[in-house]
C-alpha cells in the first residue's frame, strides 16, 4: 500500500520516493530492508549454484538476471491500484508477483549488487532498465520479456531505436 513518485534530472538520474497511504514508515523501512536482503539472498544463491560465474561478461550477467526474474516473477494483472505493493521490488522479490516499476526495481537492484551501472527510463505509461554493459548502452525491458511463463529475450539488450519501437518516450534536454 505504497505510492511511488519519480523525478528525472538531465543527466539521466531518476529519484524513487516512496510513501505509504496505509501504513506508517516503520512498515515502509521493514520492506526496503526486506528487498535488499531477498535481493543478496538471490544473488548469493545465483553466483553458489553456478548460474553466475567469474567469466560471465556484464552482458551474460544482466541476462542470467533477466532470464531469472522472469522466471520467478508473474505479473500482477489485477493491479489498477498505484498503491499495490506490486509497484515495488519488494513484491517482486518476496512476493513474486509485480507490475513494471516492480519488476524494474528488483532487477536495477539485482544489477546494483554487480556494480552495474543502470537506471529507469519512463513514458506515460511503462517503466524499463537502461544499464550501461561492457561499455555500451542497452534497453531491457523485463517485465515485457516475461510472457506468461516463458522468457522473451527481444526485449533484452535492445538499442534506444529498438526500444523506442516498443516504448516512445520523450527525451529531456
Amino acid at each position: 500500500y505504497n505510492s511511488t513518485s519519480c523525478r528525472s534530472y538531465s543527466s539521466g538520474k531518476v529519484l524513487l520516493t516512496f510513501s505509504s497511504t496505509a501504513c506508517d514508515s516503520a512498515q515502509l523501512k521493514k520492506y526496503r530492508e526486506e528487498t535488499l536482503a531477498r535481493a543478496i539472498l538471490v544473488h548469493d544463491a545465483l553466483w553458489e549454484s553456478g548460474y553466475l560465474t567469474g567469466d560471465m561478461t556484464q552482458y551474460e550477467l544482466a541476462r542470467a538476471y533477466y532470464v531469472w526474474l522472469c522466471n520467478n516473477c508473474v505479473y500482477d494483472e489485477g493491479t489498477v491500484s498505484s498503491s499495490s505493493l506490486s509497484h515495488l521490488a519488494y513484491s517482486a522479490l518476496v512476493d513474486g508477483v509485480a507490475v513494471c516499476d516492480g519488476y524494474t526495481g528488483a532487477y536495477n537492484l539485482l544489477l546494483k549488487l554487480e556494480g552495474i551501472d543502470c537506471t529507469a527510463l519512463f513514458n506515460d505509461s511503462h517503466i524499463w532498465t537502461v544499464a550501461k554493459l561492457d561499455g555500451r548502452t542497452y534497453h531491457i525491458d523485463v517485465t515485457w520479456g516475461d510472457q506468461y511463463g516463458r522468457t522473451d529475450l527481444r526485449y533484452f539488450g535492445m538499442t534506444a531505436e529498438q526500444s523506442r519501437k516498443y516504448h516512445p518516450w520523450t527525451e529531456k534536454k
